[in-house]
C-alpha cells in the first residue's frame, strides 16, 4: 500500500533533481531515501527516476505519477481543512508554550510528541525564554501557556493561573561507585566536601540551591554549558550534581544519562519546588486541562 510519506518523498526528489538536497529537505538520510522510493517503484512496478552523474531526472511515467502525486497531496489537505471545520478550537487551534532550560531541552520535545498522538490538528509553536519574559508573555495573550520550576505556593503575577504539576525535593546524583552512593539521605553541609556540577541553564532552583549551600561554606562548582556535559561527569564519577528533576522519566529519556551507573540520593533541606504549567486567566479551559492532563502523564 502506497503511503502519503512517499508521495512527499517523491516529490522532494523530483522538485530537487537530487537525492542528497531532498534528504537534507526532508531531514532523512539520503539512503532511507533512495530505499523509500525504491519501494515506491516496486509497488508501482514503473521507473520514477533516471540517475545520471550530473542529476536525477524524472521518466516520462515518473513525471505522470509525479502530478498524480500533487493531486492526491492537495486533496487530502484539503480534507484536512474541511475536517477541522468541524472539531471544537481547543483540537485545532495554535498555542505558545514556553519553557526554558532543561525543561526546554527535554522536556518539551516529549509533551509535543505527546499532543500529536492524541490531538494531530492542535498545534504547539514552543519558544525557549527566561522566566521573566515567560511570565509576561503568558500574562498577556490567553493563547500561551509556560513550564517551569520554582519555588513551592510562588507567586505570580496577575492574569496569571499556575496549576502545580508536581512538588519536587532537591535530590544528589551521583555515581554508584561514589562514597555518598551507599547513604540513605545526605544534607547541604556534607556536599562542601565534593565536586559539584551545574548546569548553566536559567533557573531557579540552581539559584537557591547554591545559596543554600553558601550557608555553610562555598562549595567546589563546575557551570556545565550543556545537560550532556552535566550529565557526562557525573557518568564518569568526576562530580555530583544536585538537581530537581528526580521523577521527571523524559529528562533521562532525552539526555546521555546512563542510568545503569547513577544513583538518586535525597538531601535533608527543606527546600520545596514545583514544576507549574502556567495559563493566561482566561485561556480555554477545556485546552488549559488537556495540556495539564498531558504534563502529569509525562512526568510520571
Amino acid at each position: 500500500m502506497i503511503k502519503t510519506e512517499q508521495l512527499f518523498y517523491l516529490i522532494a526528489v523530483a522538485d530537487s533533481r537530487s537525492f542528497a538536497l531532498a534528504a537534507q529537505k526532508l531531514y532523512i538520510t539520503q539512503p532511507a531515501l533512495s530505499v523509500a522510493v525504491k519501494k515506491l517503484e516496486d509497488e508501482l512496478g514503473i521507473r520514477l527516476f533516471d540517475r545520471t552523474p550530473s542529476a536525477v531526472l524524472m521518466t516520462e511515467a515518473g513525471e505522470y505519477v509525479y502530478r498524480q502525486a500533487k493531486t492526491v497531496l492537495a486533496a487530502l489537505e484539503e480534507m484536512r481543512e474541511t475536517a477541522r471545520a468541524y472539531l471544537p478550537k481547543s483540537e485545532t487551534g495554535e498555542y505558545v508554550f514556553y519553557a526554558s532550560g532543561n525543561l526546554f531541552l527535554t522536556f518539551l520535545s516529549s509533551l509535543a510528541a505527546a499532543v500529536k498522538r492524541v490531538r494531530p490538528l492542535l498545534c504547539l509553536i514552543f519558544k525557549e525564554e527566561r522566566q521573566e519574559t515567560m511570565l509576561e508573555a503568558v500574562a498577556g495573550d490567553s493563547h500561551s501557556y509556560g513550564l517551569l520550576y520554582a519555588e513551592d505556593k510562588a507567586k505570580f503575577p496577575a492574569g496569571i493561573e499556575a496549576q502545580t504539576i508536581a512538588v519536587i525535593r532537591p535530590f544528589l546524583l551521583c555515581h554508584r561507585d561514589h562514597p555518598y552512593a551507599g547513604k540513605k539521605r545526605v544534607d547541604f553541609a556534607s556536599l562542601l566536601k565534593v565536586p559539584l556540577i551545574f548546569f548553566t541553564g536559567p533557573a531557579v532552583s540552581n539559584e537557591k540551591i547554591l545559596a543554600e549551600l553558601r550557608r555553610y561554606g562555598e562549595p567546589d562548582v563546575t557551570m556545565a554549558p550543556t545537560l550532556n556535559q552535566k550529565h557526562h561527569f557525573v557518568n564518569q564519577n568526576l562530580a555530583c550534581c544536585i538537581d530537581t528533576d528526580q521523577f521527571q522519566n523524559v529528562v533521562r529519556q532525552n539526555t546521555n544519562l546512563d542510568l545503569d551507573s547513577v544513583v538518586f540520593v535525597p538531601i535533608r533541606t527543606n527546600l520545596r519546588f514545583a514544576l507549574y504549567l502556567l495559563s493566561h486567566r482566561e485561556a480555554d479551559p477545556e485546552v488549559t486541562a488537556f495540556l495539564y492532563r498531558q504534563c502529569r502523564e509525562l512526568h510520571g
